[in-house]
């Protein structure tokens, strides 16, 4: 641990590390729909106290949606193995609440892959959904498990839709 905690000492200096965490991820997430694409705003990562920035996208119900994701490793040290990727597509019960909701019936979407990461590289995929129902929507981005390493916090990034 103090081995882990020099090298982001000097990785933050030669480097210009963010500060959050080292070393750093980032993801994002891009949903593009008949003219219109937001991005979600910044990497965030968990645990954290800082409540995330929210991008909203409002479209009609039966509106097709690409959604793109890219999780980006962009330490010039470090390498991970075996980093779980999970992304998803859920109804909340309003846009911008605050407590994840269940991964349950209300999933239109759900995937998840395993990756190794070496430094600067990155990994990317895209699908395609539906929403035929009004209401809120979370589309998100996240790491799973580095919280249990040495890593010790895991990323995520978001995009809400709104349909009506």
């Amino acid at each position: 641990m103090l081995l882990k905690g020099f090298l982001c000492l000097v990785g933050f200096w030669m480097y210009a590390d963010s500060g959050d965490g080292c070393p750093q991820f980032n993801l994002t997430v891009m949903v593009d729909t008949e003219g219109e694409k937001v991005t979600s705003l910044q990497t965030h990562l968990v645990p954290s106290d800082r409540k995330p920035s929210l991008v909203v996208l409002t479209v009609r119900k039966n509106q097709p949606l690409r959604v793109k994701w890219v999780v980006h490793n962009v330490d010039k040290l470090f390498e991970f193995s075996d980093v779980y990727v999970h992304f998803f597509a859920v109804e909340e019960e309003e846009v911008g609440q605050e407590k994840l909701p269940d991964l349950g019936r209300d999933v239109a979407h759900e995937g998840v892959m395993t990756m190794d990461f070496k430094p600067g590289e990155k990994a990317e995929g895209t699908f395609s959904l539906t929403l035929n129902k009004p209401g809120a929507y979370l589309i998100r981005a996240e790491t799973l498990y580095m919280a249990d390493s040495v890593h010790e916090h895991d990323h995520f990034a978001a995009v809400e839709i709104l349909v009506e």
